[in-house]
C-alpha cells in the first residue's frame, strides 16, 4: 500500500524532529500533536505510540467516533492515547490540550472546502490557529514547538498520486493554497 511505503520517510521526519531533544524527554509526559486526525499527525501519532510514548492529539470534535476511530485502532491507544477538542479558530481547549506537556508537534491547518478564492481566508485562519497553539505552548512552558508545513506545497499545481520528499512546488507557478 502507498501508506506503507510513505511510512519510513515520516519516521526519518519524526526522528529528525526529536532525536536530539530525547535525552531530555520525561516519559510521564504527554508530546502534543495537533490534527490528529490529518495524514502525517496519524503517522507520527503511531510512530510515537509504537515506541511507548503517551501522547495526546487534538480533534476538531471528541464526539466524531467515526473520524477518531482510526487512532484509536493504534496499538498502545487505548492505555497511550488521548484527545482533546481544539479548534485553530478559536483559544477553546488549547490550555487543557497543551498543559504538562514539553513538546508540540503542530500539524493541524485549516483547510477549507470549498477553497476560498482569496488568499486571504487561508492564510489568516492558518496564522491565528498557529499564533493559537504557540501561545498556550508559550504559557505552559513548552520545550519545543515544532511546526509543519501543508502537504500542499508538493501538491499545488500538480496532478494528483504519488509524491515523495523529492517532490517541491515551483514558487513560480504554485497558488495562494502552498
Amino acid at each position: 500500500s502507498s501508506s506503507g511505503k510513505q511510512l519510513p520517510q515520516v519516521r526519518n521526519l519524526l526522528a529528525l524532529i526529536l532525536i536530539s531533544h530525547v535525552e531530555y524527554y520525561q516519559e510521564d509526559k504527554p508530546i502534543l500533536v495537533t490534527g490528529a486526525t490529518g495524514y502525517l499527525a496519524f503517522w507520527i501519532i503511531k510512530l510515537l505510540l509504537d515506541q511507548g510514548y503517551k501522547v495526546r492529539g487534538t480533534v476538531r470534535s471528541v464526539q466524531n467516533k467515526e473520524r477518531n476511530a482510526k487512532l484509536f485502532a493504534l496499538d498502545h491507544a487505548s492505555t497511550h492515547l488521548q484527545l482533546f477538542e481544539a479548534n485553530l479558530t478559536s483559544e477553546a481547549g488549547w490550555d487543557e490540550a497543551v498543559q504538562g506537556c514539553d513538546y508540540v508537534l503542530h500539524t493541524a491547518s485549516p483547510l477549507p472546502i470549498p477553497f476560498p478564492v482569496n488568499e486571504i481566508e487561508l492564510i489568516e485562519p492558518a496564522i491565528k490557529g498557529t499564533r493559537i497553539v504557540a501561545e498556550a505552548a508559550i504559557k505552559h512552558r513548552v520545550k519545543r514547538l515544532v511546526a509543519t508545513g501543508s502537504c500542499i506545497t508538493i501538491t499545488s499545481n500538480r496532478p494528483s498520486g504519488s509524491y515523495t520528499e523529492d517532490d517541491v512546488t515551483d514558487v513560480n507557478i504554485t497558488s495562494h493554497y502552498a
